[in-house]
């Protein structure tokens, strides 16, 4: 006779050790026509039936209760361990037990079966004689069942003092395989005892905790990005999806096989994102790198577990063998998990503890209290469940305060970014302040730039500005007598008093070379001409500090004009540099070089004057046609930057000198002469006046020349 097996299925019972069955056989076995009777005399937790149970074979599988409870078929039934041998029964087996109760009071008791994988069926007279049939088995669906959603048979059993009581049962497998059949009692405070609702309801609420926690966990994870919690979310849902597929109906309508799919999906799922979770949460390829490479071959082992599993459910459905190894490799998870922990302690992270907490709570008190719950009696697995929940609620907490932590790591290392880019921020400012003494802000706003890093070449824009041109007189013949450290000092003198006061004035200076100034004023020529007033006064008060040095003297003279340009990026990729390109600007540069031919310290074109509120200042020249222009200019003399004595002779003489020179292009040279005698009389200093009477005496006694118009051609610059 063979010895009882065990058999190992974790699927229904939370993994639940299985304890196996009996080899039987019928043949050449006496049977009794007396059976025996099981007495029941006190409230033992586990009371075993197997040596008062009595089992035949129905060949026929055709055989109803009222059959096989007549007289004639008392005598074929044998008992448990002379009937079932080596051979399988592939047909319905029909069992017998008889019970009595010496107790003083009614007991509520449960059998149930360890290891069916059929349909079971119990038989026995209520009140009324009448045969109550109460259903269970593993493909029995959870709704037929007597009790709770196992597939262990647990058949509600109520015996009255002092009665006798016999029980008929009726088992088919389905796997052609020995029934497994083993029965035992237990008593009303066995979990076996709970009713379906009363399990439904620990069911439901332990997954809808679940639900919760795994929506939460996503949701975090589609907001933070975190993938933490995304392998936490799966690791829930996967708890979740393996408690609903074990304890619901055997299989979903329409699809025999796919729950078998699910719940082992899930039953691996739970082990794979549990260290996929733990590589995340710990970031242990940095805190633990050499065990973190075994954590990935062993989550790739169970992928390649799970793969091997989907076919031998297809292949094969033996789910008694696919449990079999799913439960083995859980004892290897609960081992790898501890190791991960005794070396994770090692780490002294406080991050690692929450996860050494949840672990220790499932597979270590978990684990312990359901394996002693299967041998005491109690819900076991009501503790199961409570170790899972508070190990999600210490995973919880660690990511909480790993969240903090990282927030607070976050807010440092932007402090710390915000003081560096406050820093860079200063110092782009020092060098694009510096760059402005180079290149001026406003001439890069002109082209729409806040910032020199953002010019290129080619960059321009064109604009209509007023030219401003200064020039120091005899500025050669004054640097002869200077070492170059005294004339680099001079101009810097110089230059910082005529520098701020165009920037005063809505200016900018665009370029200095050597003593010269060209500046653009991009509002109103108005400015320009404020602006050369006041660098004439700044001049007498350095002349006046000259010459208590002991030095000479310095006069300047301005040539303003206003007209298009074009503003722009010039150079090579090398070397660039903010130019401007116009006729403009030439034109400009001719106005104040004509202030030496005309004897003035402004000379101001036509175009700024058209658009000047000073005309009061201003004094008509005439025309000239510069140099490198083929169309003839009008200019003025604006005296209100001279010396004021120089600006009453102006200021008295300017009628006359509009008279004589109006006689003048009117070839009325006479009257031209004796007008500008009298503007010398009051005025002997004017140059210009006593150019135009020397030239109206010499066409008086030479005449003009043919084709003459008044316009002086300037052959030089």
């Amino acid at each position: 006779m063979k010895s009882p097996c065990k058999r190992i299925d974790p699927i229904y019972g939370l993994l639940l050790l299985w304890l196996g069955c009996f080899s039987l056989s019928a043949v050449g076995q006496s049977h009794r026509l007396q059976p025996p009777i099981l007495v029941i005399d006190t409230l033992e937790h586990n009371l075993w039936l197997t040596p008062y149970l009595e089992v035949f074979e129905d060949e026929t599988s055709a055989l109803t209760i009222e059959d096989v409870s007549q007289m004639e078929f008392a005598g074929r039934f044998q008992p448990v361990d002379t009937f079932f041998n080596a051979s399988h029964h592939t047909h319905t087996i029909w069992g017998r037990i008889t019970i009595q109760s010496l107790l003083r009071k009614p007991s509520y008791w449960v059998i149930g079966d360890y290891g069916s994988s059929g349909f079971l069926e119990m038989y026995a007279r209520d009140s009324s004689e009448n045969w109550a049939i109460k259903r269970s088995g593993a493909y029995v669906p959870g709704k037929d069942r007597d009790l709770v959603k196992y597939d262990f048979i647990s058949l509600g059993l109520v015996l009255a003092p002092h009665t006798t009581k016999t029980y008929y049962f009726s088992v088919k497998e389905i796997n052609h395989s020995t029934p497994t059949l083993r029965l035992k009692l237990h008593d009303k405070n066995s979990w076996l005892a709970f009713s379906r609702e009363q399990v439904n309801v620990v069911i439901a609420g332990f997954v809808a905790i679940l639900v919760i926690m795994f929506l939460y966990s996503f949701m975090v994870f589609l907001t933070s990005k975190e993938i933490t919690y995304l392998h936490y979310s799966l690791y829930i849902a996967s708890l979740a999806g393996f408690i609903m597929f074990a304890g619901g109906p055997h299989e979903i309508h329409g699809f025999p096989i796919l729950k078998e799919y699910l719940l082992f999906l899930c039953l691996s799922g739970i082990s794979i994102f549990y260290f996929q979770f733990g590589r995340s949460f710990l970031d242990t390829p940095k805190l633990i790198p050499h065990w973190d490479k075994w954590i990935v071959r062993y989550i790739g082992m169970r992928l390649v577990l799970l793969l091997v599993q989907m076919g031998l459910i297809y292949f094969t459905f033996n789910i008694s063998l696919v449990a079999t190894i799913e439960f083995s490799f859980f004892l290897v998870d609960a081992v790898f998990a501890l190791i991960l922990c005794v070396i994770l302690a090692r780490s002294k992270s406080i991050i690692a503890r929450f996860f050494i907490g949840g672990t220790v709570n499932v597979f270590g008190f978990g684990f312990v209290f359901f394996t002693i719950g299967l041998f005491v009696g109690y819900n076991g697995s009501l503790g199961l469940f409570g170790s899972l929940v508070a190990e999600i609620l210490v995973f919880s907490l660690g990511l909480g305060y790993k969240m903090r932590i990282s927030e607070k790591e976050k807010l440092a290392a932007q402090a710390e970014k915000l003081a560096s880019q406050e820093a860079l921020n200063q110092e782009l400012s020092k060098i694009n302040t510096a760059f402005g003494r180079f290149v001026p802000h406003e001439f890069l706003k002109s082209l729409g730039y806040e910032s020199v890093l953002e010019v290129n070449l080619g960059d321009g824009v064109e604009k209509e500005v007023t030219v401003f041109f200064s020039d120091i007189r005899s500025y050669t013949t004054l640097s002869e007598g200077m070492s170059p450290r005294e004339n680099f000092d001079f101009l810097n003198a110089y230059l910082g008093r005529v520098g701020p006061i165009i920037t005063a004035h809505n200016g900018f200076v665009n370029q200095y070379y050597g003593d010269g100034i060209m500046a653009l004023f991009m509002q109103s020529p108005n400015d320009a001409i404020a602006a050369a007033q006041e660098a004439h006064q700044a001049i007498d008060i350095f002349n006046q500090e000259l010459v208590a040095d002991g030095k000479q003297p310095i006069r300047i003279g301005i040539g303003l004009h206003k007209g298009p340009l074009l503003m722009g990026v010039i150079g090579d990729t090398l070397r660039l540099e903010a130019g401007v390109v116009s006729d403009t600007v030439n034109t400009a540069s001719r106005m104040e070089g004509l202030t030496k031919h005309f004897g003035v310290n402004t000379l101001v074109s036509e175009h700024c004057v058209d658009s000047s509120s000073l005309g009061s200042l201003f004094r008509y020249l005439g025309k000239v046609q510069v140099k490198g222009r083929k169309e003839a200019i009008g200019v003025y003399d604006y005296f209100g930057g001279d010396a004021p004595e120089i600006q009453r002779a102006k200021q008295e003489t300017l009628d006359d000198f509009h008279q004589g020179l109006s006689a003048y292009y009117a070839q009325s040279f006479v009257d031209a002469a004796h007008t500008f005698d009298r503007v010398l009389t009051v005025f002997p200093d004017d140059k210009t006046s006593q150019r135009y009477l020397t030239q109206a005496k010499q066409y008086l006694l030479e005449g003009t020349p043919k084709g003459w118009t008044g316009v002086e051609q300037m052959v030089e610059k």
